[in-house]
């Protein structure tokens, strides 16, 4: 998940983007997430850790509004958590749902159509993550850590903190258990313009 905060002052530069206190999800027959208190603050780089099962989907989806808690709060920014801090959000939890007959560079122009957001953002997303413009290949053969940059790229259009609605996308998953080594190169150059990061959950 990407979160984007404006430059912080003196003030404010510690202040979390993202903080949880006692956060609670219980399903009928089990509790996915169990008393969670998370502050999330600008010019960092953070990953939820922890086997299947253990809550971090869920606990995103709590984060961005995708789940109602059992108990406790959400604050984004500062504020108790409304539909309009989303428009500071970019995200991608499972997901999104890739084109798998287009590029990379395709499959971001269909998204950037759907947010009604120029070609220019789609070149600019794919030099952060560090993706070719110019690569014709398609997504059903990229790696597991190429998909991975590819939903950034999805996440990061239209830089989040601008004011355009957004929708948090799902990273297509494996469902498979497996251990992936996730290059967390690209998120570094964000630290300095403070935002936060959450990279996919594994």
């Amino acid at each position: 998940m990407l979160m984007y905060s404006p430059s912080p002052d003196r003030n404010t530069e510690d202040a979390p983007v993202i903080e949880t206190r006692g956060l609670s999800k219980a399903f009928r027959r089990a509790t996915a997430v169990d008393s969670v208190d998370l502050a999330v603050r600008p010019g960092r780089v953070y990953g939820l850790l922890g086997p299947n099962g253990a809550g971090k989907s869920t606990t995103l989806k709590l984060i961005l509004g995708l789940s109602e808690p059992t108990a406790g709060e959400v604050r984004l920014f500062g504020s108790p958590w409304s539909r309009q801090a989303l428009s500071r959000i970019g995200a991608s939890i499972n997901g999104p749902s890739f084109y798998g007959h287009l590029s990379a560079k395709q499959n971001l122009m269909v998204h950037a159509h759907l947010l009604g957001m120029p070609g220019s953002e789609v070149n600019r997303v794919l030099a952060e993550v560090e993706l070719d413009a110019s690569d014709r290949k398609k997504t059903r053969s990229f790696s597991t850590g190429i998909k991975g940059r590819l939903a950034l790229a999805i996440a990061m259009l239209g830089d989040p903190g601008r004011a355009h609605p957004r929708r948090a996308a799902e990273r297509p998953g494996s469902g498979r258990h497996r251990r992936v080594a996730y290059d967390a190169a690209p998120l570094h150059g964000h630290r300095s313009h403070g935002r936060a990061l959450q990279p996919p959950a594994r």
